[in-house]
């Protein structure tokens, strides 16, 4: 134990081989879902990987603000 006031260093160890092959973005398919009308489209894009009932969800939120 380190004196009162002092900390205890340790040994990092190596990272992981995944961290040093960077980082890999992901990209989901997108579908285009209009928050407004004809007259005022309001586009916005949701991953085709949601639910419906997600979809649903995210959509009246959104509908809120």
């Amino acid at each position: 134990m380190p004196p009162e006031g002092e900390v205890e260093e340790e040994d990092a160890e190596d990272a992981p081989v995944e961290l040093d092959e960077g980082v890999k973005a992901t990209v989901d398919e997108l579908k285009e879902v209009n928050l407004g009308n004809t007259k005022d489209p309001r586009p916005i894009y949701t991953s085709v990987s949601l639910t419906q009932e997600e979809e649903r969800v995210y959509i009246a939120i959104l509908h809120e603000f």
